[in-house]
């Protein structure tokens, strides 16, 4: 996967301004001062009880300003989902009985209470899954 965007990045000229990172996100050290943190496909199939240590280990390594993408999938708070979205959670939740089912408002509470603030959830792919942003304060 890391080969593939530093591709990608390289093929649009940003590969001197893009870094990616690869490893277990709980054992490596994570880059500081970044303008921006993509966390794309991993909160869904990690226990819901380490979602806190990721989101400060992202917040900590920001610059003020940075912002956060998180991409995954999300049932809605009150736990209703579209059926493609509830096959991925639950085919997560197979592989790994500790996994969480995400939903907009804890993810947002677990990036407010690392400290990001502006924090809003989008779809992104329709029916699948959604985008939570957030920016670390200046």
């Amino acid at each position: 996967m890391i080969r593939v965007a530093g591709r990608y990045a390289s093929e649009v000229g940003l590969a001197d301004r893009i870094s990616m990172v690869s490893g277990n996100a709980f054992e490596i050290e994570w880059p500081h001062d970044q303008d921006a943190v993509l966390i794309s496909y991993l909160m869904y199939c990690v226990d819901g009880g380490l979602i806190p240590d990721l989101m400060r280990r992202a917040y900590d390594s920001h610059r003020p300003g940075g912002r956060l993408f998180v991409h995954d999938y999300m049932i809605e708070d009150d736990g209703g989902c579209p059926p493609l979205a509830a096959l991925w959670l639950v085919s997560s939740l197979l592989a790994d009985p500790d996994a969480v089912l995400l939903t907009p408002g804890t993810l947002s509470e677990r990036a407010r209470e690392a400290g990001f603030a502006e924090v809003g959830v989008h779809e992104l792919i329709p029916e699948i899954t959604k985008a939570l942003t957030a920016t670390k304060p200046r």
